[in-house]
């Protein structure tokens, strides 16, 4: 299987080993012609924002578990797949409660929560958008 990685330049060297030893099968390139490749595998960042050209590819691999900057992109016609990661879901359950509204409470409170807009203060500013 031949797989386009496309991320920020930085994330070649911690990912490249990673994805090589869980799949040594796996031929992991940077660039190459479009046509050859199997999957793309994806971060924001990279070099490719035009999937089009990639018409082989069967799979694109987000390294990401957010995927809002890519599932708008209309020539993504290929299924994507996102990161889950456990750690990521345990630290949710952190300050989140479980059960039934967790959906709920984590679409409210994520914008207060995660982007620190309340500062010290722990009021809502009032330009906070």
């Amino acid at each position: 299987m031949r797989v386009r990685f496309s991320a920020r330049d930085d994330a070649w060297s911690e990912w490249a080993p990673a994805l090589r030893a869980a799949c040594p099968e796996m031929h992991l390139d940077r660039d190459g012609d479009p046509a050859t490749f199997d999957a793309i595998i994806y971060a924001p960042g990279g070099d490719i924002t035009d999937f089009a050209p990639y018409a082989n590819v069967r799979l694109v691999q987000s390294l990401w578990a957010g995927v809002e900057r890519i599932v708008g992109n209309a020539t993504l016609t290929q299924p994507l797949a996102r990161m889950v990661d456990p750690g990521l879901r345990q630290g949710w359950r952190s300050i989140a409660p479980d059960g039934p509204c967790a959906p709920i409470w984590a679409w409210t409170a994520m914008p207060r929560t995660a982007s620190g807009a309340m500062g010290r203060s722990r009021r809502w500013p009032r330009n906070a958008r």
